[in-house]
């Protein structure tokens, strides 16, 4: 038994000596406290085990940070995307936005030009453009029953679309300024030239302006107009004030390969392709 207790003293005697000096120490310092004197053994531990501690701080902190990347990557992946959505949705709500104000703007402008016609026209919707791919036509949301027929006069605020060829019902064909088939009397407006001759469509981009002599005073850049020759086409709109009805403008002048006059390329002054409404005068 004897043996059995010094073996045991033998054992834990370090850690009792530490204790024992520990509550010694600490039993000194808060007497050295109370007493407001300074013990001389604080200062060389807290320095000696502040570096060591601030070390471990730095290092805890750069491992978290590292760590906490790691950790929320996933979750910070998902806020991009989410993020990313809602970027793409306002740029497509922005998108929308924008074609209401262009809609807007150009109805508009319509309106404006409707109003200072003495007879109102008839608007109409574009179904269809060029169905049938022989001929350059469309296909209005005005019909019989709307009071629409054959030869009525189609045009926009911007010139002339062309004119009825047929009449359903509900439905009408226009037959475009650009389609083979369609011809009309036409007019440089330039006061200073006033040169006459006849515009027919060629089924692509140009008209062509013929019957012009070699003293016709046609340049690029004049505006054509109707010259009020043509049977389907007057010469002025019956507006306040009246106003010409513009076919478009000359992009090039061209001899004649028998020198025997000019003809000149004309840019239809309507957008065809970017249409949506049309106007009928009945």
């Amino acid at each position: 038994m004897r043996l059995e207790r010094q073996s045991a003293w033998h054992r834990y005697w370090p850690i009792t000596t530490l204790v024992a000096l520990g509550a010694a120490f600490g039993a000194w310092h808060n007497a050295q406290a109370r007493s407001g004197r300074q013990d001389g053994l604080s200062g060389p531990v807290r320095a000696t085990v502040a570096a060591p501690a601030s070390l471990l701080t730095g290092a805890g902190r750069w491992i978290g940070a590292r760590a906490g990347w790691m950790v929320r990557g996933h979750e910070l992946a998902s806020e991009n995307d989410g993020l990313a959505r809602r970027v793409a949705e306002l740029e497509s709500e922005n998108a929308v936005l924008r074609a209401a104000q262009a809609e807007n703007g150009r109805l508009r402008e319509d309106l404006q030009f409707v109003r200072t016609l003495r007879q109102p026209p008839l608007a109409a919707d574009v179904w269809a453009m060029r169905p049938d791919p022989k001929f350059d036509t469309l296909i209005a949301s005005r019909g019989r029953r709307d009071g629409v027929k054959p030869h009525d006069l189609v045009i926009r605020p911007e010139g002339v679309v062309g004119y009825i060829s047929e009449a359903d019902p509900v439905s009408s064909t226009v037959v475009l300024l650009t389609d083979q088939n369609a011809a009309l009397g036409a007019r440089v407006q330039r006061a200073g030239s006033r040169a006459v001759g006849l515009c027919r469509g060629t089924n692509g981009r140009l008209l062509t302006m013929t019957d012009l002599d070699n003293a016709a005073d046609v340049r690029a850049g004049d505006v054509i107009v109707t010259s009020g020759l043509s049977r389907l086409y007057p010469k002025q709109l019956d507006a306040t004030p009246p106003r010409d009805l513009v076919i478009g403008v000359v992009e090039q002048v061209q001899r004649d390969r028998l020198n025997s006059g000019k003809t000149a390329l004309v840019r239809p002054n309507v957008a065809f392709d970017r249409i949506q409404e049309v106007y009928i005068l009945r």
